[in-house]
């Protein structure tokens, strides 16, 4: 079975734009403000670019550099990141089930990260129907439910309104 590289810090990540890896960069430290208006980051690009490696890596690279804006689940122990990140692939979703698992994390008591957060990491986006993606929109402003979003996808092809309320991150393969 292959073995797939997994970064632990925003060094490792394997980002092949310039621009993106700033952008990443500059929410990170925050200096661009995360989050706000916006609750989501958008990873996009094609297929191997490395999308679900960053996904999966930028909760934790988040939390250690603690310049999110904390809630009031903030002090919280910490827990190790299977318990305040989610992982869904969206190829069968709907939005009950989408609904379901924004809502969710909310409900559990204790599993919140340091600065009271609940990620939740939503693969391939472009798969949800075009209905599940406009209720999206609605849940990423719902208020109380202490839920950041990290979303791939291949394309922007995506509702606009979920557009709006993320961070767009390019990813392409580093050139050789």
């Amino acid at each position: 079975m292959a073995e797939f590289f997994e970064p632990n810090n925003l060094a490792e990540l394997v980002i092949g734009l310039s621009s993106s890896r700033q952008h990443i960069q500059a929410l990170v430290n925050g200096i661009i403000p995360f989050p706000s208006a916006k609750t989501g980051i958008c990873l996009y690009g094609p297929y191997a670019s490395g999308k679900t490696a960053a996904a999966r890596a930028l909760p934790a690279i988040f939390e250690s550099a603690g310049k999110l804006r904390p809630t009031v689940m903030a002090g919280n122990q910490l827990y190790s990141k299977p318990d305040y990140v989610s992982e869904l692939g969206c190829t069968s979703l709907g939005l009950p089930e989408l609904t379901g698992a924004v809502r969710k994390p909310a409900r559990m008591d204790g599993q919140f990260s340091g600065s009271g957060y609940r990620w939740l990491i939503l693969n391939e986006f472009d798969q949800l129907t075009v209905h599940a993606q406009a209720g999206m929109k609605a849940l990423m402003e719902e208020k109380g439910n202490f839920t950041l979003f990290i979303l791939t996808t291949n394309n922007r092809n995506i509702d606009g309104g979920v557009i709006s309320r993320s961070h767009m991150i390019e990813m392409a393969p580093p050139l050789p």
